[in-house]
C-alpha cells in the first residue's frame, strides 16, 4: 500500500460518530453562555484593575458552575478553581454547622494542591513528590557525584599535597573531572540543605511536663495563620483568577471577610506583579440587605435555566432521550415536575431509571409500571435518607405503609357511623305515632286552641284574621307556632293576647315541631328509598374497602399522617403527592429489588406483581402453579378484576367445593363490573374448560345476568351459551329474562348458530322467538324448516320470499315483486297465510307498503286487503295508492275507500260512478271536484252526455253550482248538460259568463237582476237580444249597459233600436255614450230632423277620428244654425278649427267628405269661397274677413 496515502488518510480522516448513549453526565456544561453576555461581564471584571472580588449570584441549580466553565474555556490566563461542594467535616452531627476552621482548612488545601510540589519547594506543607522523567538521570548524577566524592576522600593526601592535580593536562583528566564533579556535588548538597531549612518552622518544644508553642498556633483563622504560604503560592504560580464555588452552602458570611482580607494582602504584596481576583459563585441571599454590594466590586447575576414552572420541559427532554415519553402518564410528568428544579438531579434520576428499568425488565419481563418506577427513583434522589431508611422499615413512607391497616379501620369506622346514623334516622321516623304532617299540625293547633279563652273564635296574624278551625291548615302554621304570643278576638271585637311559650314542650318534651316534621318527612317512601340506596352504597363501599387502592385509603386519612410527613422536611409536599396520588404504595419493593424463583414460576410472580400494582393482567395470562397463585392472592382480590383469569376460573370452578367463597366473590364482581369483563368472556368462551358451569352459576346466582349480557358487545356469544347451558326453568317466557332473550335471538339467530353451540330448538318456540332474517339461516336447513312450520319469524319481504322459494317451492317467484299478496293467495300455503293473517297489519305496513314495485295486485287481493278492518285505515289507503288496477265501479269496495278511488283516479271515468259517489257516505265535494278536474276524467267525461232525468239531477246541479271547477272544465261540462237551468246559480262572474255564453240559463228579468257585473248584463242582453226587445219593458237597463251594447258586435239595426231608447238629453252629458253612437249613426241611414241640435253637437264633438266627425257634420248640419256650425267647427282639430275663424285660408285634403263639407258651407255662406290647390291634392278655403250682417 502507498505509505503517503496512509499518512493522508490518517491526517484527514473524519472523526467517527460516537453512539448515542442513554446516559448523560452531571458535570457543568460548556455551552451555558449562548448570548455571550456572561463572558462579556466577567471579561470586563477580570480586566478592570479596580475589581478584585467578583460575585456570580443565583439560586441553587441556576447554572452558575456552567457559566464559570463556559467562561474559563475562553479565559486567556490561568485560573485556580476551588470547589467545596463535597466538603463535609468528619463525624458531622445533624443540625451542627460546619466550623470556620474546617472550611478554611479545605480552602487552603485546595490552594496549595493547585500547584506541583516542585513549584513550591519552600512550602512548609510537604507532599509526596512523584519522580519526573529525568529522575533516572538525577539519580545517576548523584551516584557519580558520591563516587567522585569517595574517590577524592580516598586520595585526600594527594589532594592536600597537590599531587592529585599533576600533571594538569588531559592525561590527568580523570582526577581533574572527579574533583570538579565532587566539588559541584558538595555545593549542590549544601544549597539544597539551605533551601530546605528555609521551610522549617518550630511548632513546639516539649519537655516532660512543659510544652512551649508559638502564639500563632492558637489563632482561630487557618488562612491568616498560613498567609505567608498563600502569598508564596501566588509568587510561585501564574494564577491571576481564583474561582471559589459552593462556599455559600455553609451559610457562614465570615469566611468571605477573611477571603477578602487575604485578597487585599495578596494584591498589596510587592513581590506579586499582577492583580489577583477572587470569583465567588454564591446564592443571592448569602448576605443580608445591601451588604453584598459593599463586599464585592462587581456582581454578575445568573438567570436560572430551570425552575418549578419550566422543569417539565427538561423532564420531557430526558423522557424523549430514552424513548420513555409514550409510556409515561403525561399528567403525572406535568405534576411531579413542579417539585424538581435541579438539572443535575433530573439527569441523575433518568440515568438511574435506565439502569433500574433494564435490570427489572430483564428480571420481570416488563411487568412493572414505568410511572411507579420513575416515582420511586424521584423519591430515592430527592429524599435519599428516607429511601435508605425504607429498607430498614423506618422513615416516613415505611410508617405510612405500616399504618395502612389503621387507616383502613378508620375509614371503616366512618362508613359504619354513617350507616348507624341512617338506621337511627329510619327507626326514629318509624316511632312517630302521627301519621302525616297534616295530623301533626292538628295536634299542635289544638294545643294553641286550648290556651285561647272561650268566646274567642279568631286569631289575628300578620297573614290576616284566621278562624280557629282553619289554624292547622294554614300554609304558614310553622311560623305562627314559632311566635311568642298571638292576638285572639271574639265576634264582638274583644281581644286578648295568648301566650304561646311552652306549647311545643307541652305536646312533646323531647322534640320540637320542626324535628317531628323532619321525622315524618323521612318516613315517606321517597326518603326511605333514598336512605336505602345510600345505605346500600355505603355497605358496598365498606365491603370493598380493602380492595380499594392504597392511595385512596390514605387520602381519606391524610389528617392522620400529617405528623409522619413532617419529619421529611422541605420535601414533604413531594412525598405527599407521590403517596396520595398513588405513585408510591405498598408495591414499592417490586421496583427496588430483583426476583428469585421458588414455588412460584416467573409467570406466576409477574402476575402477582401486576395485580399488586393495580394493573389488570390479560385474561389469558399464563399461570403455572395456579393453586400457589390463589394462595398468594388476598381474599379481596377474588372480588376484583384479577380473578378474571382463564386458568384461575378453570381451577375455581373445577374445585367448586373447595373454593365456594372465592366463587361467590367472583360472581359478585362480575355482576357489579360486567362491562369490564368483555375480554375475559371472549377468551374463556374460546379456551375455557368449564364454560357450562360458569354460565349455570351466573344464571342461578345472578338472575339478571342474561339481560345484562345480551346488551354487551359480546351478546352473541353470551346468548348461545345461555341457551345451551342455562338451568331448566330459568328462561321462562314472559319474564324479563325470557323477553330479552327472545328479542335478542330473533335479531341475531344466525350469529348465535354461528357460535356452533348446540341447544334445544323447542326453546325458540317456548320463548316465542321471531327470526328477523330467515335467509341468514340458510346453512341450517333443520332450523329453517322448524321456524317456517311454527311461524317463528318476522313478517318481511326476505323471510316470505325465502319460505316461498325453499319451503313452498313457488314456481313464479318473479310475481312476488309486483303482486305479492296475490301470489301468496295463489300459493295457498296454510302456515304462511296463517302467519300473515296473525300479523296482517305488520304485513301491510312493513311489506306491501315498503315493497315499491308491488303495484300490480289483482282486484280480489286488493279488495281483501281493504276489507281487513284491524289494519289501520292509513295503511290500507297507502296500499291502495300503490296499485295500478282500475276499478270498474265501487262494488265490493268499503265505503271508507271510495274517496281514495276518486282522489287517485283508480275508478273508471263514468257519470254513473260520479253519481254513485254523490250518494256514498264517503262523499266529499272537494274530492269529486278534484276528480272531475283530473286530466283523464275531464277528457273522458267531457265527451259523454250528462244523464237526464230526476235521478241525475243531483249530479247536474253539483256541476252547474260547482264554483271550484276550473273555468275551462266547467265550460266543457256545462256544454254537456241536457237542458238549461231556470235559476242562475251562485257562482263566480266568469262561470256566469260561461252559462250565458253556453245558453244554459233562462233569460229572465230575475236572472238579469241577479247578475251584478254590467259587462255580463250586457252580454246576457246581447245573446238574448230578440227576447230582450220583446220584453224590454221588464228590464231596467242603464246607459252604461246601453253603451256596452253599442260597443258590442250587435248589428247596427239592433244598435239603432237601443239608440232609439236613449234619452237625447242624457247624451249631451255623457261623452262616452255619445262617442259610441257616432259610428253607428254614420253607418246608418238616418233622418237629421229626428235629432236635436244638442244631441248632434254632443255626438259630433265626442266622436273620432276627425273624418268621422266631418261625415256626421255633413249628415246632421241641417239641424244646426250657422253659429252652432261655427261652434262645432271650433271644437274640431285644425285645419277645421280655422274655418270657424274670420280672415283665414285653411287647407283641407281633397276627398269626397271634405268636398261635401265645403259645398254646403259655401251654400250656407259660412265660408267666402273655396278652390282646388295648385296640384289638386287639396282644397283651399277662404273665410269671410268679418262676420256677415245676417245670420244664415
Amino acid at each position: 500500500m502507498n505509505p503517503f496515502l496512509c499518512i493522508w488518510k490518517f491526517l484527514f480522516r473524519k472523526p467517527s460518530k460516537l453512539p448515542v448513549s442513554k446516559f448523560v453526565d452531571l458535570a457543568p456544561t460548556r455551552n451555558a453562555d449562548h448570548t455571550g453576555i456572561y463572558y462579556e461581564a466577567l471579561e470586563f471584571a477580570t480586566n478592570n484593575d479596580e475589581v478584585l472580588n467578583i460575585a456570580l449570584t443565583g439560586p441553587y441549580g441556576s447554572g452558575k458552575s456552567s457559566v464559570i466553565k463556559s467562561f474559563l474555556l475562553k479565559y486567556p490566563r490561568p485560573a485556580l478553581e476551588l470547589s467545596l461542594a463535597s466538603f463535609l467535616p468528619e463525624g458531622e452531627v445533624p443540625g451542627v454547622r460546619v466550623s470556620k476552621q474546617e472550611i478554611e482548612r479545605s480552602i487552603l488545601q485546595q490552594i496549595l494542591y493547585g500547584a506541583d510540589a516542585d513549584r513550591l519547594p519552600l512550602s512548609r506543607f510537604k507532599r509526596i513528590q512523584i519522580p519526573k522523567g529525568w529522575s533516572a538521570a538525577s539519580s545517576l548524577a548523584v551516584s557519580v557525584g558520591m563516587f567522585c566524592l569517595w574517590y577524592i576522600f580516598t586520595n585526600q593526601s594527594d589532594v592536600i599535597s597537590g599531587k592529585f592535580f599533576k600533571p594538569f593536562d588531559l592525561t590527568n583528566w580523570f582526577n581533574i573531572v572527579s574533583f570538579t564533579i565532587a566539588s559541584i556535588f558538595v555545593w549542590r548538597l549544601v544549597h539544597s540543605i539551605y533551601l530546605k531549612s528555609l521551610g522549617l518552622s518550630l511548632k513546639s518544644i516539649s519537655l516532660k511536663d512543659i510544652q512551649i508553642a508559638p502564639k500563632a498556633a492558637d489563632e482561630e483563622s487557618i488562612l491568616n495563620r498560613h498567609l505567608d504560604e498563600i502569598i508564596y503560592f501566588f509568587q510561585s504560580t501564574k494564577y491571576d483568577l481564583v474561582v471559589i464555588e459552593d462556599l455559600d452552602r455553609f451559610d457562614n458570611p465570615d469566611i468571605f471577610v477573611t477571603l477578602r482580607e487575604i485578597n487585599a494582602l495578596v494584591n498589596e504584596n510587592a513581590d506579586i506583579h499582577r492583580r489577583i481576583r477572587f470569583l465567588y459563585a454564591l446564592r443571592d441571599d448569602i448576605f443580608i440587605n445591601t451588604d453584598r454590594t459593599k463586599f464585592f466590586e462587581f456582581i454578575v447575576p445568573v438567570i436560572p435555566v430551570i425552575n418549578h414552572s419550566n422543569s417539565i420541559d427538561k423532564v420531557l427532554e430526558h423522557t424523549q432521550r430514552i424513548d420513555l415519553d409514550a409510556r409515561l402518564d403525561r399528567r403525572f410528568i406535568r405534576d411531579v415536575s413542579r417539585y424538581l428544579s435541579d438539572l443535575r438531579l433530573i439527569a441523575n434520576i433518568f440515568n438511574e431509571y435506565v439502569i433500574y428499568a433494564s435490570s427489572l425488565r430483564a428480571d420481570r419481563d416488563g411487568a412493572l409500571d414505568p410511572n411507579k418506577l420513575l416515582a420511586v427513583l424521584i423519591y430515592k434522589n430527592v429524599i435519599p435518607k428516607d429511601f435508605a431508611a425504607l429498607h430498614r422499615q423506618e422513615g416516613a413512607l415505611a410508617t405510612v405503609l405500616i399504618r395502612y391497616d389503621e387507616f383502613v379501620e378508620k375509614a371503616g369506622d366512618r362508613i359504619r357511623a354513617k350507616l348507624a346514623a341512617i338506621q337511627a334516622d329510619l327507626v326514629s321516623s318509624e316511632e312517630q305515632h302521627v301519621r302525616d304532617l297534616s295530623e301533626l299540625c292538628s295536634v299542635y293547633a289544638m294545643a294553641i286552641i286550648e290556651r285561647v279563652p272561650t268566646q274567642h273564635t279568631y286569631l289575628l296574624t300578620e297573614y290576616g284574621r284566621l278562624a280557629l278551625g282553619q289554624l292547622s291548615k294554614h300554609a304558614e302554621f310553622e311560623k305562627i307556632l314559632s311566635q311568642s304570643s298571638i292576638r285572639a278576638t271574639s265576634d264582638n271585637g274583644y281581644g286578648t293576647n295568648v301566650d304561646l311559650h311552652g306549647v311545643e314542650a307541652a305536646v312533646d318534651p323531647a322534640r320540637t315541631f320542626v324535628e317531628r316534621k323532619e321525622l315524618i318527612e323521612h318516613r315517606s317512601a321517597d326518603h326511605k328509598e333514598k336512605m336505602d340506596k345510600e345505605s346500600q352504597e355505603l355497605k358496598t363501599e365498606l365491603a370493598s374497602l380493602r380492595a380499594r387502592k392504597f392511595n385512596e385509603v390514605v387520602r381519606e386519612s391524610s389528617a392522620l399522617i400529617e405528623e409522619v410527613f413532617a419529619e421529611v422536611g422541605e420535601s414533604r409536599e413531594l412525598l405527599k403527592f407521590l403517596i396520595l396520588e398513588g405513585h408510591l404504595d405498598d408495591t414499592y419493593y417490586q421496583y427496588t429489588s430483583l426476583f428469585h424463583s421458588g414455588r412460584l414460576s416467573p409467570n406466576d410472580n409477574k402476575f402477582l406483581i401486576q395485580i399488586r400494582s393495580f394493573n389488570n393482567p390479560k385474561p389469558d395470562f399464563p399461570l403455572d402453579n395456579i393453586s400457589e397463585v390463589i394462595a398468594s392472592m388476598r381474599e379481596d382480590d377474588f372480588g376484583r378484576s384479577y380473578v378474571l383469569n382463564r386458568f384461575i376460573v378453570d381451577y375455581l370452578w373445577g374445585n367448586a367445593n373447595q373454593y365456594p367463597a372465592h366463587i361467590t366473590s367472583a360472581v359478585e364482581f362480575i355482576g357489579s363490573h360486567f362491562d369490564e369483563c368483555e375480554d375475559f368472556f371472549s377468551i374463556y368462551y374460546a379456551r375455557g374448560t368449564h364454560v357450562d358451569r360458569l354460565i349455570s352459576t351466573l344464571v342461578s346466582r345472578w338472575p339478571s345476568f342474561p339481560v345484562v349480557a345480551l346488551r354487551s358487545a359480546q351478546g352473541i356469544s353470551h346468548a348461545a351459551r345461555i341457551l345451551a347451558y342455562a338451568p331448566k326453568g330459568a328462561l321462562a317466557s314472559g319474564t324479563p329474562v325470557g323477553v330479552a332473550l327472545a328479542r335478542f335471538a330473533s335479531q341475531e339467530m344466525s350469529r348465535i348458530l354461528g357460535e356452533h353451540v348446540d341447544f334445544d330448538l323447542d326453546l325458540l318456540k317456548a320463548l316465542q322467538v321471531h327470526i328477523g332474517d330467515i335467509s341468514a339461516l340458510a346453512d341450517h336447513d333443520d332450523v329453517v324448516a322448524y321456524v317456517a312450520s311454527e311461524g317463528l319469524y318476522l313478517v318481511s319481504i326476505g323471510n316470505i320470499r325465502h319460505i316461498m322459494e325453499h319451503v313452498v317451492r313457488f314456481p313464479n317467484l318473479g310475481n312476488l315483486e309486483t303482486q305479492h299478496f296475490s301470489s301468496l293467495r295463489a300459493a295457498n300455503y296454510g302456515p304462511l297465510l296463517k302467519r300473515i293473517g296473525s300479523s296482517f297489519e305488520i304485513y301491510v305496513r312493513d311489506l306491501l307498503l315498503k315493497h315499491e314495485t308491488n303495484t300490480a295486485e289483482d282486484l280480489p287481493a286488493i279488495i281483501e286487503v281493504l276489507g281487513h278492518d284491524e289494519v289501520g285505515i292509513e295503511l290500507r289507503s297507502g296500499f291502495l295508492s300503490m296499485q295500478t288496477a282500475i276499478f270498474p265501479s265501487f262494488e265490493g269496495v268499503p265505503a271508507a275507500f271510495h274517496s281514495s278511488l276518486m282522489k287517485e283516479s283508480k275508478i273508471e271515468s263514468t257519470w254513473q260512478n260520479c253519481l254513485a259517489f254523490l250518494s256514498s257516505e264517503a262523499f266529499s265535494p272537494e274530492i269529486l271536484t278534484a276528480y272531475l278536474q283530473g286530466n283523464g276524467a275531464s277528457e273522458v267525461l267531457s265527451r259523454e252526455a250528462i244523464p237526464d232525468g230526476e235521478s241525475a239531477l243531483p249530479l247536474r246541479k253539483f256541476l252547474i253550482e260547482n264554483d271550484a271547477l276550473a273555468d275551462n272544465i266547467y265550460r266543457s261540462y256545462v256544454r254537456r248538460l241536457p237542458r238549461s237551468f231556470k235559476a242562475l246559480p251562485k257562482v263566480s262572474p266568469k262561470k256566469i259568463e260561461i252559462l250565458i255564453e253556453e245558453r244554459k240559463t233562462n233569460f229572465s228579468a230575475e236572472n238579469f237582476t241577479e247578475i251584478e257585473d254590467e259587462n255580463l248584463k250586457a252580454l246576457f242582453v246581447k245573446l238574448n237580444f230578440e227576447a230582450y226587445v220583446a220584453k224590454r219593458d221588464e228590464f231596467s237597463i242603464d246607459n252604461k249597459i246601453r253603451e256596452r251594447l253599442l260597443n258590442s258586435d250587435l248589428a247596427d239595426t239592433q244598435k239603432m233600436t237601443i239608440i232609439a231608447d236613449i234619452d237625447p238629453d242624457l247624451v249631451s252629458s255623457n261623452p262616452s255614450l255619445a262617442s259610441a253612437m257616432g259610428p253607428i249613426l254614420d253607418r246608418s241611414t238616418i233622418v237629421a230632423k229626428n235629432y236635436g241640435s244638442n244631441f248632434v253637437r254632443a255626438v259630433i264633438l265626442n266622436s273620432g277620428p276627425e273624418s268621422l266627425q266631418i261625415s256626421l257634420l255633413n249628415k246632421l248640419h241641417s239641424v244646426l244654425t250657422g253659429g252652432e256650425v261655427r261652434d262645432v267647427l271650433q271644437g274640431l282639430p285644425p285645419p277645421y278649427r280655422d274655418i270657424a275663424s274670420y280672415g283665414r285660408s285653411p287647407r283641407v285634403d281633397a276627398d269626397p267628405v271634405n268636398e261635401q263639407l265645403v259645398s254646403w258651407l259655401k251654400e250656407r255662406k259660412i265660408i267666402s269661397s273655396f278652390a282646388p290647390t295648385l296640384f289638386g291634392d287639396g282644397i283651399r278655403i277662404s273665410t269671410f274677413r268679418k262676420e256677415p250682417s245676417l245670420d244664415q
